[in-house]
């Protein structure tokens, strides 16, 4: 890294560094607040320098309209001019246009798409975005350094050799330990932004991963709102990644970010999603008894599906349709709740081969006396209950559970319970 010798301006025991062709501001060309920012020379001397005030990460620099056009190239640097900058060399690069009224037009030269675009000028036409970049490592003895850096702005040749054009310090946040939140939006149009009418989802988990260990730090689940948060965040180099079930949501945005300065000031992160339109169309025991129902049965090959369930007779016993159709319409016909587990194993049957029909996704949510569940769950509990008992006749100890999930999954196999 090239070391960079400020212009120092001597006047008596404090020195003000000249200021640099490069304005700090965001995205809409605004400019940021000033600060400033000390360092000792040699005691009792000490150099102070402006310091833009930046209150997150999104940051974006102008070039002075006295500068020629050409290709430029910024570095975003710690105080000691360790290079913090996420992105390599190449992709720092903008070709600047100067438009002769003190602004300029500015395209990056790398043509990868995910990179950050090109921002408003402080005084009209654009500015470069420095970011993302990683927070500075602390230093003990400077507490009042935290979070402070610098961006370091260079003019290229033809033959790619640098030359220093001017430098500015920011610091992101106040000081104070870092946050971070966002929402998980319904993205109702798909295209990646949230709008005033798209509304959060609650239920989603959302973590912080350390990037170094690759380790979960810190894990959140949105409220009903779809709004998540992290607060008194230290110092590191991590990302948020929010978990969605891809049967259930597609992303629109991308699931895994990697923070700009983690651990500087309030950091937003939104992140997108669109809900895929489940299927949930029932079909009853007497569909899967009859011709129709069982043709689909013997096509797709489910006999064997069925014999993993816990099914049982009238008198307990295990039930193995194994493809012999008498059979499975005769146990079908006759299924009734004298032994709750006898009903319970048909109306089980049926909805399984609903599932494996494709008629209903197992994420689908029905209303049970319980409260909501995904038809997949019930299921499960079904199937377990069958299994600790499959002999459930009047004032049996587990018959009232067994006739809840029978009642439940009834409802669903004819459309009365879906969410």
């Amino acid at each position: 890294m090239k070391t960079i010798v400020p212009l120092l301006v001597f006047a008596s025991a404090t020195i003000a560094v000249a200021q640099d062709p490069v304005v700090l501001g965001n995205a809409a060309g605004v400019p940021f607040a000033f600060g400033s920012v000390g360092f000792p020379i040699e005691p009792p001397i000490l150099y102070t320098n402006p310091m833009a005030l930046a209150p997150d990460a999104r940051i974006y620099a102008t070039l002075d309209g006295s500068l020629p056009s050409g290709r430029y190239r910024f570095d975003v640097v710690d105080v000691n001019f360790v290079d913090i900058s996420q992105l390599p060399a190449v992709d720092r690069v903008f070709i600047c246009a100067n438009q002769g009224n003190g602004t300029f037009a500015m395209a990056r030269e790398s043509t990868t798409p995910s990179l950050p675009g090109v921002g408003v000028g402080a005084v009209g036409g654009d500015s470069m975005p420095l970011f993302p970049f990683n927070a500075p490592a602390e230093i003990p003895t400077r507490p009042d350094l935290k979070c402070v850096q610098k961006v370091l702005m260079y003019k290229l040749d033809d033959a790619g050799i640098a030359t220093f054009v001017g430098f500015r310090h920011f610091r992101v946040g106040d000081g104070s330990p870092g946050s971070l939140s966002g929402v998980v939006f319904e993205d109702t149009n798909q295209n990646g932004l949230r709008e005033a009418t798209e509304g959060g989802t609650g239920g989603i988990t959302v973590n912080l991963v350390s990037n170094g260990s690759g380790q979960v730090v810190a894990s959140a689940v949105t409220n009903a709102q779809g709004g998540y948060s992290f607060t008194g965040l230290g110092l590191d180099d991590c990302s948020v990644v929010v978990q969605l079930n891809t049967q259930l949501y597609v992303a629109t945005t991308p699931t895994d970010v990697r923070l700009s300065a983690c651990g500087c000031g309030a950091q937003v992160v939104d992140f997108g999603k669109f809900s895929l339109q489940l299927q949930c169309v029932g079909r009853t025991i007497g569909f899967w008894r009859n011709n129709n129902g069982i043709a689909i049965i013997q096509n797709g090959g489910f006999w064997d599906e069925l014999a993993l369930l816990n099914l049982v007779t009238m008198s307990g016993s295990s039930f193995n349709p194994t493809g012999n159709t008498a059979q499975w319409r005769c146990w079908l016909k006759g299924a009734n709740s004298w032994n709750m587990s006898y009903m319970l194993s048909a109306q089980l049957a049926a909805m399984q081969l609903n599932v494996l029909s494709g008629t209903v996704n197992p994420n689908c949510w029905v209303q049970t006396c319980s409260g909501p569940t995904t038809i997949q769950a019930l299921m499960q509990a079904a199937n377990v209950a069958l299994g600790l008992d499959p002999f459930t006749p009047p004032c049996d100890n587990n018959r009232e559970l067994q006739r809840r999930l029978k009642n439940a999954l009834d409802a669903a196999n004819n459309n009365q319970n879906w969410q």
